[in-house]
């Protein structure tokens, strides 16, 4: 059986299918309002204690919010979501606004 190949007629035809339906993605996604604008506050977040023998589910909390280390901070913007991760470990945790 001879296998039959697209004409370049209509590969070119789909890949700029494919590319204007990528573009039209991207553009969706730059669209989006991240909490990053001006006007958002940030916090100064830093684990106090050491996370040695914490239940795992601490561990992950600290790590969601890039803490890996004792005595170490990081500048997180000030969200419900970053808010209740704070709150689950508040206990390890020190935090000041930025």
């Amino acid at each position: 059986m001879p296998s039959e190949k697209n004409s370049p007629e209509k590969d070119s035809e789909e890949t700029k299918s494919e590319n204007a339906s990528n573009k039209a993605k991207v553009s969706k996604q730059s669209k989006k309002q991240s909490p990053a604008h001006s006007n958002a506050t940030q916090l100064k977040i830093t684990l106090t204690r050491s996370l040695l023998g914490r239940p795992e589910k601490h561990l992950r909390v600290a790590h969601a919010l890039g803490l890996r280390k004792s005595q170490r901070f990081v500048l997180q913007y000030d969200t419900p979501i970053i808010r209740g991760m704070i709150n689950k470990i508040s206990h390890l945790l020190t935090v000041e606004t930025a």
